[in-house]
């Protein structure tokens, strides 16, 4: 059978972009559960466990040589990435929570940008479902990032206080010059948590993407109000000759 040529083509890539988009949303709806699940259940968690600043000295017999040339005199590493056992349930519920809001965001991203290869595919790219999804996804960003922060924080502070908070120590060394955990390099469990506010400017500019969509279907839907008048007026003065 011939191809109509009034029909248009759909472009592959647009086709490529969907299938990508719906396989990016389903595995990481997967991926997502399972590593909430890991997070919850394993008996080893993978965890990024913040510190104090921490920058291990040396005691005052040790003799570098050669020294380097540079040399440290403030800050430190505040950010470990570790292999924990034994943690308790309290921080594995507040990263599996974390885990399931950075995963729903992405898995949102996806989901809109399936919806939108669709209807580009199905040439009506103004579908009031467009705009609902936009908004949506916004929504699932702006929202879900923040509290994938607040949790990711707070179980990494939960994490950090139980593997690292000392009530008492001892040490048999002489070479000692300070009585202090870290001049014995144990690191200090971090204190605080710091908020990132960029999901809500990405959450804005999704809506406004979600305006102009919205604005666009307006547009769509007059027109076709228009073209079927058309069509009724034609019908109308067809009738009349």
């Amino acid at each position: 059978m011939a191809r109509d040529t009034l029909v248009p083509r759909k472009p592959l890539l647009l086709r490529v972009i969907y299938w990508v988009a719906a396989l990016e949303a389903v595995l990481g709806t997967l991926f997502t559960l399972l590593s909430a699940g890991v997070d919850l259940f394993a008996q080893t968690v993978a965890v990024a466990m913040p510190v104090q600043s921490f920058w291990p000295d040396l005691k005052p017999s040790v003799r570098l040589d050669p020294a380097p040339l540079a040399r440290v005199t403030g800050g430190g590493f505040e950010m470990a990435n570790v292999s924990l056992t034994g943690i308790g349930l309290d921080a594995r519920i507040w990263l599996a929570a974390a885990q399931l809001f950075q995963g729903t965001m992405a898995v949102a991203i996806g989901v809109a940008v399936a919806v939108l290869a669709a209807r580009l595919l199905r040439g009506d790219p103004f579908g009031r479902v467009l705009s609902k999804t936009a908004f949506g996804t916004a929504t699932t960003i702006g929202v879900g990032g923040i509290l994938w922060q607040v949790c990711s924080g707070v179980g990494g502070l939960l994490v950090s206080a139980q593997v690292l908070r000392v009530t008492g120590w001892s040490i048999d060394n002489r070479d000692l010059a300070h009585d202090t955990l870290n001049e014995i390099g144990w690191p200090l469990p971090a204190q605080g948590l710091s908020i990132e506010f960029w999901p809500i400017g990405a959450a804005l500019a999704i809506v406004a993407i979600g305006i102009a969509f919205r604005y666009g279907e307006t547009l769509q839907a007059d027109a076709e109000r228009l073209r079927r008048q058309k069509l009724a007026l034609q019908r109308d003065t067809e009738g009349l000759i």
